[in-house]
Order: C-alpha cells, then sequence, then structure tokens
C-alpha cells in the first residue's frame, strides 16, 4: 500500500490523483501540520512509517478545515459565554456584599444562586445572533 503511484486517502480510502491530494509526509503536508491536525483533531495515529496510506483527499482536507473553524468558533463562543457568566455572577455577589453588611451574604438567601434557566437562554440567543448564528444554538 506505500507505493508512490497510490493515491489512497488515508481518511475515507478514496482513490485520487496526485493534483487533488496532500501527501501528509512531504514538505507542504509537514508545513501545514497535516500529520498532527489528524491526530488532535480525529484522534488517529499517524506516523510516517507506519504503513498506511500518506495522502488526504481535496474533500476530507475541506471536511478538516471546516470541522477546524466550527471548533474555533464555538471555543471562541464558549469563552464570551464564560466570560459573561463570570461578570454576572461577580455583579451578584457585590450587589449581595453591599446588601449585607459587609458578610457576603444576602439578608434574603444564604448563597449567591446563579441565574434562572430563562436568564441563561436570553445570554445563549444573544450570544448566537452576536456571532451570526441562528437562535436555534446550531454550529
Amino acid at each position: 500500500m506505500d507505493s508512490s503511484s497510490d493515491f489512497t486517502c488515508r481518511i475515507c480510502l478514496a482513490e485520487t490523483e496526485s493534483k487533488h491530494s496532500t501527501a501528509l509526509f512531504t514538505t507542504t503536508g509537514l508545513s501545514q501540520g497535516w500529520p498532527s491536525r489528524l491526530t488532535e483533531l480525529l484522534r488517529v495515529d499517524v506516523a510516517k512509517d507506519d504503513g498506511l496510506p500518506r495522502h488526504i483527499c481535496r474533500s476530507c482536507r475541506g471536511k478538516v478545515a471546516t470541522i477546524e473553524g466550527k471548533l474555533q468558533n464555538l471555543r471562541a463562543l464558549a469563552q464570551e459565554s464564560l466570560r459573561k457568566l463570570r461578570g454576572k455572577c461577580s455583579g451578584e455577589r457585590k450587589r449581595s456584599k453591599d446588601t449585607s453588611g459587609g458578610l457576603g451574604v444576602s439578608p434574603h438567601t444564604a448563597s449567591v444562586r446563579p441565574p434562572a434557566k430563562r436568564q441563561y437562554g436570553a445570554l445563549r440567543k444573544s450570544l448566537f445572533s452576536a456571532n451570526g448564528d441562528s437562535s436555534t444554538g446550531e454550529l
């Protein structure tokens, strides 16, 4: 399976022409980080001497790039949500401290409660609409 004329995609096993595939272990493949990208994203071992196909087809390259983009967007969304939630909780703790005579406990409750679910829904909706996504929460 390791012949130089074999352009089988390591991911989907499609046979492609050399111009439609990227060799994983050439200068180009290595400079674009394909072996490590596949290992990190797909959780598959990729080694030059494993006897498996050494190419990735155009379709699988596109799918990997799409997944990486969506993952990056999801990470950014999660970080922004966490920042907003921490800011909101910090504000609630500060207000609680101001009304408790310095004890940090609200006179109405013994602990700071997280926002109600409906508040999370509104926050989620504002985050998704801010990222140009629908309010469904789909990626």
